[in-house]
């Protein structure tokens, strides 16, 4: 089993003495000074949302990210993917609805294809 605290504490910049590197915490918040941090650890299903605010990252308490710039959330999603029913880090539009798979847009075009057809039957009967 993989010891994810070790590797939550590293992505949070705690590092071992003797560490010459920075951390990625401190590359993200000092160096590239990225807008927002996001940790998800899948195991535990813990997800966390860092905001960089003056020259420290500070935690939100939102269970979503929305970010303007990119007109795109971030959340987790409990759900089926590839056969592997758990929490998932996903996607959502402006609406707050999750952005299909492309699993999803596949089964999305064919019920679609299905329903023309049936339509496509039915009106063929009345015709008749």
């Amino acid at each position: 089993m993989i010891d994810t605290a070790n590797y939550i504490a590293a992505d949070q910049g705690e590092t071992k003495r003797g560490c010459t590197p920075p951390s990625k915490w401190k590359v993200y918040e000092s160096i590239l000074r990225v807008p927002y941090c996001v940790l998800f650890d899948r195991i535990a299903s813990n997800f966390q949302i860092f905001e960089l605010r003056g020259t420290t990252y500070q935690k939100l308490s939102e269970d979503r990210l929305w970010v303007d710039a990119l007109e795109i959330g971030l959340g987790v999603w409990l759900g089926d993917f590839s056969g592997d029913v758990r929490q998932w880090l996903r996607c959502y539009d402006a609406e707050g609805n999750w952005i299909p798979t492309l699993e999803e847009q596949r089964q999305q075009a064919e019920d679609q294809r299905q329903h023309a057809e049936e339509q496509r039957q039915q009106a063929e009967q009345r015709v008749i």
